[in-house]
């Protein structure tokens, strides 16, 4: 009970609505292309099995250090080498290391989808610039004593580069902003209602004595 397809993966479109997974052993000269369709598209599988070159996949699971698209999926997936293959198990032998990689979809996603693109951007924002430590990234969204805060709440060195931070600490660094603004928003909404009231009530009792002063 399958269908069979016939057609290019990169422009063929997932079901919509249909939960699906993938097994594939793909080429190595398109994994970028193939990964960003599977994983950052609008449908994303439940799970996936990859075949595809060991460094790649070190790339993706952020195994010698997170890297940006490694932080970038671990808030939605859980990410990890389950299998190292011989190269004879394949013919021809190829001239890389080759292995299986498991792309699971979480089940509690770590970043809500309310919040991913957010969570995208603040990433980028704070990783992405040269020659920049994490206090020069953070100083444009956080005072200084909350960038002491958040550092010793996630023991960073905030002189050091900001790619030696690992997803949990950037992980962290983002719920903080999140809990940051989201209390700012608190502060904010209702300003307009709130103002509004207060003028109401002050022109009753203008309005009070002005008829206490006629008397």
């Amino acid at each position: 009970r399958f269908e069979l397809y016939l057609d290019d993966f990169l422009i063929w479109e997932f079901p919509r609505g249909q939960r699906f997974k993938v097994f594939s052993n793909i080429p190595f000269s398109r994994t970028a292309d193939i990964i960003n369709k599977l994983l950052f598209g609008a449908t994303l599988p439940e799970d996936c099995y990859l075949i595809i070159q060991k460094e790649a996949a070190e790339k993706y699971a952020g195994i010698n250090g997170d890297t940006l698209t490694s932080l970038l999926l671990k808030p939605l997936f859980w990410v990890d080498i389950i299998y190292y293959f011989r190269r004879t198990d394949f013919r021809p032998v190829p001239s890389v290391d080759v292995v299986l990689l498991q792309v699971e979809k979480r089940q509690c996603q770590l970043v809500s989808d309310r919040y991913y693109g957010l969570y995208k951007d603040f990433v980028v924002l704070c990783r992405e610039g040269a020659g920049r430590t994490i206090k020069k990234s953070l100083k444009e969204l956080f005072t200084y004593s909350q960038i002491k805060q958040v550092s010793k709440l996630l023991r960073i060195d905030f002189r050091s580069d900001p790619a030696d931070l690992n997803f949990t600490q950037y992980l962290g660094i983002f719920l903080f902003y999140l809990d940051y603004i989201i209390k700012n928003k608190a502060l904010i909404l209702g300003a307009e209602e709130k103002l509004r009231k207060q003028q109401a009530y002050m022109e009753k009792i203008h309005r009070t004595r002005r008829k206490e002063v006629i008397r």
